[in-house]
């Protein structure tokens, strides 16, 4: 593959019972380092106080509107969780910060078993599994339809727990404080 009039890149295609792509040179397999929050959750035994049910509609997830006060619920730092998503077909769940690990066996249409997504649009039930590492404190999920977002599908988790990372921000409006952020919240001149 060239860039540019240099090699990027050479692909050496051979046959037999079994190929597997390499970056390397000498065809050694790739195993990607990966975040402890995105570690298999597959085989990790969920409590009951970790499994949750989603159901998204355009106004509310779990019949409860947007409310920046009130978390749906308490989630445990460090540990994994299990959520089964419906309706998401009509109404695609994105959850922030932590990627979701699709549990159902076989997968929930287009989206593969064992694989980690952010966000799922499928039909019928999808069982995902989160660990919640690295960040904790407020988390957010909603429709990622932006007018049912914006009429009220979302919510958010409150994260705690021990040795969990803390927002040492003042109140729930955070501002950035670059200055270009600023500049753009300035009003526009008539």
């Amino acid at each position: 593959i060239l860039f540019d009039g240099d090699v990027f890149a050479s692909i050496n295609v051979v046959a037999g019972a079994q190929t597997a792509a390499s970056p390397f040179d000498n065809g050694a397999a790739w195993e990607p380092e990966r975040s402890a929050y995105l570690a298999d959750t597959l085989e990790a035994s969920v409590p009951a106080r970790n499994q949750y049910r989603v159901e998204t509609t355009e106004r509310a997830i779990n019949g409860l509107e947007w409310d920046a006060r009130v978390p749906h619920r308490e989630v445990a730092f460090g540990e994994v969780h299990e959520w089964t998503l419906l309706m998401t077909h009509h109404h695609p769940f994105h959850l922030h910060v932590y990627h979701m690990q699709v549990a159902t066996p076989g997968g929930c249409g287009a989206h593969e078993y064992g694989e980690w997504y952010d966000t799922i649009a499928a039909e019928g039930a999808c069982r995902v599994r989160f660990r919640s590492a690295d960040v904790g404190e407020r988390v957010v999920f909603h429709c990622h339809v932006l007018r049912h977002e914006d009429g009220g599908a979302m919510g958010w988790v409150d994260v705690q727990g021990p040795s969990m990372p803390k927002n040492l921000a003042d109140g729930t409006d955070h501002l950035c404080a670059g200055p270009a952020l600023h500049a753009r919240q300035q009003p526009v001149p008539a």
